[in-house]
């Protein structure tokens, strides 16, 4: 694996900690790849269900719907558990907390779009 990539996914990894998201969580690794794809390939922008989905399920050799319902799951795991400061920060004026958790449309372009600005 190319450096950068690799820099990339130890940045994600770490993000995806701090707001609360455990590498023992199967959706882990796939919100982790959606994040990477995101940030790397622009042809995923806002297209998450057409394009992201289907790359995930066949790279892991899972149903497209098992693939979104575990990152859904993974997102409200992490969003019961995070440093609030940090997601606070992450998250600001982009979602209402009292709707709960984002949408893994939200998470993703959130996260992604966070981690881009920083590299």
């Amino acid at each position: 694996m190319e450096g950068k990539s690799k820099e990339l996914l130890k940045i994600i990894s770490k993000t995806l900690k701090i707001l609360g998201i455990s590498p023992s969580k199967e959706g882990y690794y796939y919100l982790r790849d959606s994040i990477y794809l995101y940030i790397t390939n622009p042809k995923y922008h806002f297209k998450i269900t057409k394009e992201l989905y289907p790359y995930l399920s066949k790279k892991y050799q899972k149903t497209e719907s098992a693939i979104e319902k575990s990152i859904r799951t993974t997102i409200e795991t992490g969003w019961n558990n995070c440093d609030l400061d940090y997601s606070n920060e992450l998250f600001a004026n982009t979602i209402r907390y009292d709707k709960g958790k984002p949408t893994n449309n939200e998470f993703i372009a959130t996260v992604s779009d966070y981690i881009d600005l920083d590299l």
